[in-house]
């Protein structure tokens, strides 16, 4: 009897350290990534991207994770790996592009970058205002992230443009459905950011041809948003950090080539 349980405990104990030794040469592969979404920054049934510590829910990744593949490398590290020197370009050629696989991989990572803005959650569902008569009085088509995101996904837009008309329609919504200041600069904060993205990831060049300037809407005699007066000291005083924040030193702009660091691809906290 005393022999039969001195087999078994050795044969527990050898199990045991057995299995530790599997965990010891089989690390998880995933212990160097991030415990939490890279978009949404919440928890739970994450996929690890294997080039960088990223990692994501399967739906907020565009495009979706590719679960079964492995390595996978996130639209970040690919937008990273196929950034070089770029000759620049008018956006009118950049809009009647056709979305090519580059063309598409610049949109997916464009949105993405929206989508890590701490103000994008109030546009990525059809917003409320929608519903009321209204304030929706003036909005011809609702536009949001997410269907935004579905429409890539669908690949349901032929040429850049479709897809930078939709993104700018959506700040076109907001600002005529808000006069209130707060949800008002929420729209322009994040319109700033989309318009700064958009000419480093396809390195256009500075014009005038944006049909779509942030700057000229924040306050103008056609457009008094908010009835400010943005032309007097106290208001460009205020609007300084705005200015400030949509600056970037991410692109170094030598002759006719773009440069994007690698820095640029990293999403702020």
């Amino acid at each position: 009897m005393y022999d039969r349980c001195k087999h078994h405990i050795q044969y527990c104990y050898s199990v045991f350290f057995s299995s530790q030794r599997r965990r010891l040469e089989s690390p998880d592969p995933c212990a160097g990534n991030s415990d939490v979404c890279e978009i949404c920054l919440d928890g739970g049934t994450l996929f690890c991207c294997d080039t960088c510590s990223r990692s994501f829910h399967e739906d907020c990744h565009l495009p979706p994770v590719e679960t079964e593949r492995s390595p996978w490398s996130c639209t970040f590290c690919m937008m990273e790996a196929s950034s070089g020197n770029q000759e620049c370009h008018r956006e009118s050629e950049v809009l009647e592009r056709q979305m090519g696989p580059k063309e598409h991989l610049n949109c997916e990572f464009l949105l993405l970058k929206i989508y890590c803005h701490s103000e994008s959650s109030f546009f990525a569902k059809i917003p409320y205002y929608y519903y009321d008569k209204e304030s929706s009085k003036n909005i011809k088509e609702p536009m949001w992230l997410d269907k935004i995101a579905k429409r890539l996904e669908e690949r349901s837009y032929p040429q850049v443009e479709g897809f930078v008309k939709d993104m700018r329609l959506i700040f076109q919504n907001h600002k005529a459905s808000y006069k209130y200041k707060d949800f008002g600069l929420m729209g322009i904060r994040l319109e700033k950011e989309f318009e700064k993205n958009f000419k480093e990831v396809f390195a256009i060049q500075d014009t005038n041809e944006n049909s779509s300037d942030v700057v000229d809407v924040v306050g103008t005699p056609e457009n008094p948003l908010f009835g400010v007066d943005f032309s007097s000291p106290a208001a460009m005083r205020a609007r300084a950090p705005l200015d400030h924040q949509g600056a970037t030193a991410a692109t170094m702009r030598i002759g006719c080539q773009c440069h994007p660091s690698p820095e640029y691809f990293t999403v702020p906290k």
